[in-house]
Order: C-alpha cells, then structure tokens, then sequence
C-alpha cells in the first residue's frame, strides 16, 4: 500500500515483508532508513495510517479495522460493521469514512464512523441501481468527495459534513482516483 506520513515528517508507516517473509506494518525512520514493525500477520498485507498525534495507527484486519496504540500495543476495535480502511480518516482525526450495504432494502449508505466511538452518521443512502462505489476521502474543510456507481456508469460527488446538498462534481472518476499522465507529465 502507499506509504503515509508520521504528522511530525520523520516517519513512513507502510505494509510489506521483513526479512523473513512476514507481512505487516512497518515504520521506516527518514533520517536513518531504519524499518521497525509495528504489526506483524503472516496471513495478510494491509494499509495502516497514522492517528492524528502520531501515537496510534489504524490498519483493517480480516474486515475489522482496528485501532493500535503504539506505546502500549493495545488494540480496539473501532467498527466491524461497516466497509472500513485506512486512509479514511477525516482531517480533523475525529472519524472514519465508511459505506454500508444493505441488501434487505436495496440500499447502500455513505457513514461517518466516529473513532472514539458512538453513534454512526449516514451521510446520504443510495437505492439500486444505484451504489456507493468507493467509499471515498476527505477534503481538508472535512468534506466527502466519493464515488457514485449510477448503474451507467461511474460519477465524483462531494458531501458536505456539515449541512448541505451533495453535489455531483464535473470530474472523471478514473482521473480523480487513479490520475493521469500524457507522456512523463502528469498534468
């Protein structure tokens, strides 16, 4: 997975391989290239981020994503309901960014998923053919731009958090998400 930032720049928090073939999360050290692990899995590779203070991480084990404190090493489960990973983590370090799909009701649901726990908030609920198709990030104003699968096709919307209309945005999903280069310049 892409590697992030410590908050404090002197650290990358990323997954791969130690020397003896283990999967996990590791913290490389800028200034030294030192690799120390901070969580090892035999089984899986997974993304991790950083906690706003840089003192936990966040990382999604066998579809639960967990919280680990990194001076104590405890773990908490912060949701095991919803589709959930790293990366997700609003601006502010106050909440996740998860989707929910209901098959019962043909519906599939945008969330907001408080880290210290508490009750969920659906952002906007989507009915077939309709879906969320990627659950999506936050802007720095801490609003959620996602992916909406229309059944014809894919679209860029932004939510506001905090009141508003979603909004579709004039934007190709594939460029948003993945980029895109002509030639060696991404433009």
């Amino acid at each position: 997975g892409p590697p992030f930032w410590s908050p404090d720049g002197l650290s990358l928090l990323t997954n791969g391989r130690d020397m003896r073939g283990r999967n996990g999360i590791f913290r490389i050290d800028v200034q030294s290239g030192e690799a120390t692990a901070v969580y090892l899995n035999d089984a899986l590779s997974v993304l991790a981020e950083w906690s706003r203070d840089g003192k936990k991480v966040y990382f999604n084990r066998s579809g639960v994503l967990i919280e680990r404190d990194l001076a104590s090493g405890l773990e908490r489960e912060i949701d095991r309901e919803l589709n959930l990973r790293a990366g997700n983590l609003s601006p502010d370090g106050q909440y996740f960014i998860g989707s929910r799909t209901d098959s019962s009701t043909k519906t599939s649901s945008l969330m907001l998923v408080p880290v210290a726990g508490g009750p969920l908030r659906e952002l906007l609920r989507l009915r077939q053919p309709e879906s969320i198709a990627l659950a999506g990030s936050c802007t720095p104003e801490g609003n959620v731009v996602f992916t909406r699968d229309t059944g014809a096709g894919k679209e860029v919307w932004l939510v506001p958090v905090r009141g508003g209309q979603p909004r579709k945005l004039d934007i190709d999903p594939a460029i948003w998400w993945d980029g895109s280069v002509r030639g060696n310049q991404a433009f």
